[in-house]
């Protein structure tokens, strides 16, 4: 029974890990129109990062797999699955990156300029490392719930960890210990994402000065 439960979790990591990923790269374009000197560009940007955060996954995931996905794209499950994913990690880093480039003050960017420094150098050799330190534990903590998250992807067929869980429940005669393995791999799946972000945080501090 815990090997066929184990055996959804490569499907569980690519998923998450993917859907992280290609959100985090969706929320670049967001928060660079967020925090846009335009103001139509903000307020598009706010709708936009406001509606992929408010919509539940399971909703969105019906939208795609159910409407978008049966016309003309023919996305499968999985695919179905990580544009979801990917959709409201891609609200949810853009706000992470927001409040971390916020978290700097304007006197140091004003002091980089005094020195000479253009703006891309302002923003890669100061804004960049503390802005990156500041979004690892909210990311950190955001992967961890995109883990959790993931778990959706099940109800449209995608074989992760849930469905082995639920396939097991249905077949065997005991209907909660699946999902007892399911919670533990769930749980053991989570400790390595919060070790490599304090590991990493710790590193990023290193060169940083406040």
């Amino acid at each position: 029974m815990l090997s066929s439960v184990a055996s959804g979790i490569l499907n569980t990591v690519l998923i998450t890990v993917s859907s992280f990923i290609i959100g985090s790269v969706l929320a670049l374009p967001l928060v660079a129109a967020r925090v846009s000197r335009y103001a139509a560009l903000r307020t598009i940007a706010a709708l936009v990062i406001d509606s992929l955060r408010a919509i539940p996954p399971i909703v969105l995931l019906f939208i795609i797999y159910y409407g978008i996905a049966q016309g003309y794209l023919r996305l499968s499950a999985y695919d179905s699955g990580v544009a979801c994913l990917s959709l409201v990690s891609a609200g949810f880093m853009a706000e992470v990156f927001r409040s971390s480039l916020r978290a700097i003050s304007k006197g140091q960017r004003e002091a980089a300029r005094a020195l000479g420094l253009g703006r891309i150098q302002v923003v890669m050799s100061v804004v960049s490392p503390q802005a990156a330190r500041i979004a690892v534990p909210s990311g950190a903590a955001w992967a961890i719930g995109l883990l959790k998250d993931s778990s959706v992807v099940s109800l449209v067929g995608v074989q992760d960890v849930t469905f082995r869980a639920f396939t097991e429940a249905q077949s065997g005669s005991s209907g909660t210990l699946p999902f007892i393995y399911a919670g533990g791999i769930y749980l053991l799946l989570s400790v390595p994402i919060g070790l490599l972000a304090r590991y990493t945080g710790a590193k990023l501090a290193k060169g940083v000065r406040w």
